[in-house]
């Protein structure tokens, strides 16, 4: 029998809406026993096919870390055993890095397959697993080649460290990856930016910015990198040139937000600000941005940089979904996303308005559910070759069911498992 739900104590929900998540995830849970492949596209070569079916964001590395979550604080599933399910998909991403060469980044390579493994142990109570030091190949990782962003740079493959801190190899890491953002910052009269040069956007957006841009969001962005800093900051670690670069990182990124001529001076166009039409969620705009400031100004004590982030995250929270560009329920950007980073919010500050705006947009991604389609009823937008905009269905972490569910796991339980450390979100609730 599936069992009841009442030991459960996330954000403040209506039977109705507790009921109606979950059972979302339940659905979703069932459909990951045996999910369609990652969207890929079926000309492409085999290694791109593995490479993807076997990372975090896409594929079987974000799978593991929805069925480690929900075996530790989800519900019951009949006929789903969740820590087999776990310890199957780790395998089976950990089995990608003997088949064909990966790139080191978090969400597409190496560094996001190995802490999700051994995220995944450890929250099963497994014993960690040694033979996974890749630690001392990465420091290595050089910054032209990858650039500084979260979601495949030197940011992300930094969580690598954070994740064995304890070691020489993982403090190794996050030393040389402060040091490279460090040598590779640009300063200038509103603080120290990290710019995105051409390569190392995605097509459609270098058709957009063909120079490059300078991106403020947290996936790809300035704050991404502040939380990586403020991380080296908050536990008591020793990084050499962190704390120097946290306080122009953020005096830029306020700058941006507060509406400073930028663009005058860096002759660079600035995105990621959000704003009306746009995306704000996780990623991009002001509702991740704000989570960055907060963590910075908890660790250095920065009444005003506090001030900034709640005023992004307020004006944020009064968004309704019928002001925002239509979208799917995905953790990056979708509807379970944004009620996810409004229940946090709400926890941190315990400001009311915060918790109302995370059941609107629950109840809109709960709304977006289609039985008998997608994965768990659950489909997400992305872009065909020629970058055309289509309806996928998508199992993974970043985009895909796995990560709309865990977003509704978060909502309804205040369990703190470690899956959104690659968001840059663990440790923010007290």
């Amino acid at each position: 029998m599936e069992r009841s739900d009442t030991s459960f104590a996330g954000l403040e929900l209506s039977e109705a809406e507790r009921d109606g998540a979950v059972q979302a995830v339940r659905a979703i849970a069932r459909a990951l026993c045996c999910p369609p492949p990652a969207w890929i596209p079926a000309e492409d070569a085999e290694p791109f096919r593995v490479a993807r079916g076997a990372a975090l964001a896409h594929g079987s590395a974000g799978i593991a870390l929805f069925f480690a979550t929900l075996a530790q604080a989800g519900p019951s599933v009949d006929g789903v055993d969740a820590p087999a399910l776990a310890r199957h998909y780790a395998s089976r991403a950990l089995d990608a890095l003997e088949r064909i060469p990966l790139g080191p980044g978090l969400f597409d390579g190496l560094a996001g397959i190995v802490w999700s493994a051994r995220a995944t142990h450890r929250l099963l109570g497994d014993e960690d697993d040694d033979d996974l030091e890749v630690e001392g190949v990465l420091a290595g990782v050089p910054y032209d080649r990858h650039g500084f962003e979260l979601w495949n740079g030197l940011a992300g493959i930094a969580l690598l460290g954070m994740q064995r801190s304890g070691t020489p190899s993982g403090a190794a890491l996050i030393q040389s990856t402060v040091a490279a953002l460090d040598e590779h910052g640009v300063r200038g009269r509103y603080g120290v930016h990290w710019p995105t040069p051409p390569a190392s956007l995605k097509p459609r957006q270098r058709l957009l910015t063909p120079a490059g841009d300078i991106n403020l969001g947290v996936a790809h962005g300035q704050a991404g990198v502040v939380h990586l800093l403020a991380q080296c900051l908050s536990r008591s670690r020793v990084v050499p040139r962190a704390e120097e670069l946290l306080d122009p990182a953020v005096a830029f990124l306020i700058a941006a937000f507060e509406g400073a001529p930028l663009e005058d001076e860096l002759a660079l166009p600035v995105v990621g600000r959000g704003g009306a039409g746009e995306l704000d969620a996780w990623c991009n705009g002001g509702l991740g941005v704000s989570l960055a400031l907060l963590r910075a100004a908890k660790v250095r004590g920065r009444h005003d940089w506090q001030m900034v982030g709640l005023e992004l995250a307020r004006r944020s929270a009064r968004a309704t979904p019928a002001e925002l560009p239509p979208g799917d329920a995905s953790l990056c950007h979708g509807a379970a996303g944004r009620a996810y980073l409004l229940s946090r919010l709400e926890r941190i500050t315990g400001e009311a308005p915060f918790a109302e705006s995370a059941r609107v947009w629950l109840r809109h991604a709960l709304e977006l559910r289609q039985p008998e389609t997608g994965v768990g009823g659950y489909c997400c937008f992305g872009y065909d070759r020629e970058g055309e905009l289509c309806v996928l269905h998508d199992p993974g972490f970043i985009h895909g069911a796995a990560g709309t569910g865990l977003a509704l796991l978060g909502t309804l339980t205040d369990a703190a498992c470690g899956w959104e450390a690659p968001l840059m979100l663990d440790g923010l609730v007290p």
